[in-house]
């Protein structure tokens, strides 16, 4: 399958190697803001102010876009919470150096890249699709519905794709445009930059989390609709 050049892309800078160099910069064309006291910060601040009422947390004390930092090796990915015991993700972001689920506690930073003091642990990943499922305690989280009956991008838009670009302590999101359907994945134009992987797509207009941030191919960013995800899991 051709998703294994693509994980070295995502998560490669967050590993310390060079390989942000092949971020397509034809499309990287929006500025990003990036700060350690603000959720976000880009021209798309006001839409996600709008989504926060989607948030199925009454007062939560952290948001619902968290990083995930491995013990030994530090940051790898981003994934989004959308229940108080599990958060979503893209599955390569799992996957151990034996492409074996990771067996590892990750630890759970929230939107500013702050530690929360809370461990989280691989349950479930399907390769084929990219999406993955992390189990641990997100009581404190916002949470964001996850749009999983039909594809979510099938609804009007307008959609952001949120992450920690490069492992940087502030979740950045920017616009995102769908374009076609390529096998499992959306083909869409908006950067997707090392360190995004699992990060949310979101319709701005339902606050619904679409899909998660999964490749590159040439100048497609591919994002994992999550069409079935909960079935896929058994999570009722």
């Amino acid at each position: 399958m051709k998703l294994n050049k693509f994980v070295l892309f995502l998560i490669g800078a967050a590993m310390g190697g060079s390989l942000a160099l092949l971020i397509n910069t034809a499309s990287a064309n929006q500025t990003l803001e990036v700060g350690p006291k603000s959720v976000v910060k880009s021209r798309h601040t006001k839409m996600l102010t709008k989504i926060k009422k989607y948030s199925k947390h009454p007062n939560p004390k952290h948001g619902a876009i968290i990083m995930l930092i491995d013990p030994r090796d530090g940051f790898f990915c981003s994934a989004v919470v959308f229940d108080e015991s599990y958060a979503a993700t893209a599955a390569h972001c799992l996957f151990d150096m034996m492409n074996q689920l990771s067996q590892s506690d990750i630890i759970i930073a929230d939107e500013n890249g702050v530690p929360t003091g809370k461990l989280a642990r691989a349950v479930g990943a399907s390769g084929r699709l990219d999406f993955g499922l992390l189990r641990g305690d997100f009581s404190e989280h916002a949470r964001y519905p996850l749009a999983t009956h039909v594809n979510g991008f099938y609804k009007s838009g307008p959609f952001v794709a949120c992450g920690f670009p490069q492992g940087q302590k502030g979740v950045v999101c920017h616009p995102y445009v769908p374009m076609s359907q390529l096998n499992f994945f959306t083909a869409g134009k908006g950067p997707l930059v090392p360190g995004m992987s699992g990060g949310p797509v979101i319709n701005t207009q339902t606050g619904e989390v679409v899909g998660v941030n999964s490749a590159v191919e040439n100048e497609f960013s591919l994002v994992t609709p999550l069409t079935g995800f909960l079935g896929a899991f058994g999570i009722d």
